[in-house]
């Protein structure tokens, strides 16, 4: 059980730093820092560059047989992830570990540096999100857009 949650960690992060973080480049069009200091607006452009950087490195990495793993249209997300982890080295898996602390680091002290209004607009804008995936059935599962018709509590938000 401990090697499966550890793995899924690991899948998580080849996930979101593969990924171009389609959803986050989304958000961040969307999000323009209103209602933000000056230095909360500095930080969170220091935290994308940063990310970015991580990704970059991270890509220069790559091998010809782990590319082709990513890029082989015969392969589903899970056997192309699967795949993936299994080729890693050890130093490639260390830098995507460094990204994951680094990342869950900086978002902690960016929420201990929000005011309470900050935080409860951040929370409104998050439940809001949710809802319009909800209504249009994207990434959630069957249960809650069940529970959403019914006018139920969702999990999470």
């Amino acid at each position: 059980m401990k090697n499966l949650v550890k793995n899924a960690g690991w899948v998580l992060a080849i996930v979101m730093l593969l990924s171009g973080n389609l959803f986050a480049q989304k958000q961040e069009r969307q999000f323009n820092g209103e209602g933000l200091s000056e230095e909360q607006k500095a930080a969170v452009q220091q935290h994308r560059e940063a990310n970015q950087e991580a990704r970059e490195t991270f890509k220069s990495t790559l091998t010809e047989a782990q590319l082709e793993i990513l890029q082989n249209p015969d392969l589903t997300r899970e056997e192309k992830r699967e795949a993936f982890h299994a080729t890693l080295s050890e130093a490639q898996k260390e830098m995507m570990q460094t990204h994951m602390e680094s990342r869950h680091m900086n978002r902690e002290a960016f929420r201990h540096n929000m005011s309470e209004e900050q935080r409860d607009g951040m929370q409104h804008r998050r439940r809001m999100h949710r809802g319009e995936q909800i209504e249009k059935g994207e990434g959630v599962h069957e249960g809650e857009m069940m529970q959403h018709r019914r006018g139920g509590k969702m999990g999470g938000g």
